[in-house]
């Protein structure tokens, strides 16, 4: 199968074989995809993290900017 790639993608072929041939010692049933899934899960709550932290800048810019035009 290595034989048939290309000299120069050979050794990431290795690499992301052994990587997989881990992670399914590691967990069986699930192998490379219950790593991805944990990715995708951290992924998705820092996104979650941001949202929630942007819109509380947003609020406290707002109320700044309310407080400010309420000194003039």
């Amino acid at each position: 199968m290595l034989q048939q790639l290309p000299d120069q993608t050979r050794a990431e072929a290795v690499e992301s074989l052994c990587f997989e041939a881990k992670c399914r010692v590691d967990d069986p049933v699930y192998g490379c995809v219950g790593i991805i899934h944990l990715l995708q899960t951290q992924i998705q709550n820092a996104q979650n993290e941001l949202a929630k932290t942007q819109a509380e800048v947003a609020v406290a810019q707002t109320k700044l900017s309310q407080t400010q035009n309420s000194d003039f």
